[in-house]
């Protein structure tokens, strides 16, 4: 929840700047930004928060199931439930010309969740636990053909159920790759996954806004989006390592250091 508020708080400027922009009344850009902190998990540009968002629902209602002394299997049977309802209110939003309650229940959904997307992450992180014990190669492979082939050639409900399938594949074979033992490098590169996933948006915005003035996509934009979101997290990381040595050399000047 700390780290999902914090990045909320850093994007904040870009949903302004939309409102901006865009000449959204105070009021209703504050009923927004709350749909969008507790329904939604995003804001303008900042659509990566939302996994964080469903993370936390995810984990919330998990540990309800188990105070429940729900089984582990009865929690991964849950999550397939909630998938199923999150991929039905995908397909359910995109349908058109229906009738009276049906469009009423899609407005409700649309001004509420947006989509079923917020609901995904209970879906995945149990799934990526069992994984992680059970998987095979062979299997992970099977589930990332199937899926990458069928999501090219299905849209709408299935082609999301699809897309699932090669992700999951995907993660299985990951976990299957032998890598040396590298812990400084490994290390290294997490954190800066870490720093690239949180502002990749906002470099995109920079971009898009110092080159054509207006959002605009296309493979420029994904190049240059990708280098200097590289770029930035290595500065921060060797940023960050330099204050930690300032810190450690001020404690060995106090002598406070543990190991003398």
């Amino acid at each position: 929840m700390k780290l999902y508020l914090i990045w909320t708080l850093i994007y904040t400027p870009l949903e302004l700047y939309y409102a901006y922009t865009s000449g959204i009344p105070l009021i209703k850009e504050l009923l927004l930004y709350i749909r969008g902190l507790v329904l939604v998990g995003q804001h303008y540009n900042s659509w990566p928060l939302w996994y964080l968002l469903s993370t936390i629902y995810a984990l919330m209602f998990a540990r309800y199931l188990k105070k429940k002394r729900v089984s582990n299997i009865g929690v991964f049977v849950s999550s397939i439930v909630v998938m199923i309802i999150s991929f039905g209110c995908d397909y359910f939003v995109s349908l058109k010309n229906l009738s009276m309650p049906f469009n009423l229940g899609q407005k409700v959904i649309m001004v509420s969740i947006g989509n079923g997307r917020i609901l995904q992450g209970l879906f995945y992180i149990p799934l990526g636990i069992i994984l992680s014990y059970n998987s095979t190669v062979p299997l992970s492979f099977i589930l990332f053909a199937i899926g990458f082939i069928g999501n090219c050639l299905v849209d709408g409900f299935w082609g999301s159920v699809l897309l699932s399938f090669s992700s999951i594949g995907l993660f299985g074979i990951i976990t299957k790759i032998k890598l040396p033992y590298r812990p400084r490098a490994w290390k290294y590169l997490r954190e800066s996954s870490m720093v690239i996933y949180f502002v990749h948006m906002y470099i995109w915005t920079f971009y898009y806004i110092l080159i054509y003035g207006e959002k605009t996509f296309g493979m420029d934009s994904f190049i240059a989006t990708a280098i200097f979101s590289v770029f930035v997290s290595g500065i921060y990381l060797l940023t960050k390592e330099q204050f930690k040595i300032k810190d450690w050399y001020k404690r060995w000047k106090k002598k406070e250091c543990k190991f003398l």
